[in-house]
């Protein structure tokens, strides 16, 4: 009787240990992801900028939208002067995501192609994100609805992705 106890006294421990362990490494995530963020911001990121604006433009035409372009990373829409900024491509939320995707106990490759993937995944939500605010900003909508709401639901959605896939890894 006494050495079951003390199997199960030694299975909590040892469970202890991995609930502790996987608290450490999540707090490691969330640092690094706040790292990620910090960094990416340290630069100006012009070539991507110049090259969301290129595509959103061009999308925007296919969608019957009529921006202008303004300059290498801007444009002009219903007679308002618009510049992509860095949160416009999505890159800091692409490279604060990789520090919770990353699953360290897989290939390298693996995880690169998680990243690319996820890279493709946010660029083709963030361009439905900005399409779809604008046709709702041409036909009405305020700008904090139209854009700055949808960003918020776009992060949210990107946010519970995120949990979901780590929850199951666990």
């Amino acid at each position: 009787m006494q050495s079951t106890a003390h199997a199960v006294a030694y299975e909590g421990h040892v469970a202890g240990a991995e609930t502790r362990a996987r608290r450490r490494r999540d707090i490691l995530r969330f640092c690094l992801v706040a790292l990620f963020v910090i960094v990416c911001y340290q630069f100006d990121w012009q070539g991507l900028r110049t090259a969301w604006a290129e595509l959103f433009v061009a999308t925007a035409k296919q969608l019957h939208l009529r921006p202008l372009r303004a300059g290498i990373d801007s444009f002009v829409f219903n007679g308002k002067y618009f510049k992509f900024g860095l949160a416009c491509t999505a890159v800091d939320v692409f490279l604060g995501s990789i520090p919770l995707l990353w699953e360290t106990n897989k290939a390298l490759l693996r995880n690169l192609m998680t990243a690319v993937a996820c890279f493709v995944c946010l660029s083709a939500g963030n361009l439905i994100r900005l399409e779809l605010g604008f046709i709702l900003y041409a036909r009405g909508m305020s700008w904090f609805l139209a854009h700055e709401v949808m960003a918020g639901v776009f992060y949210f959605v990107v946010f519970l992705t995120i949990v979901r896939r780590r929850w199951e890894l666990y």
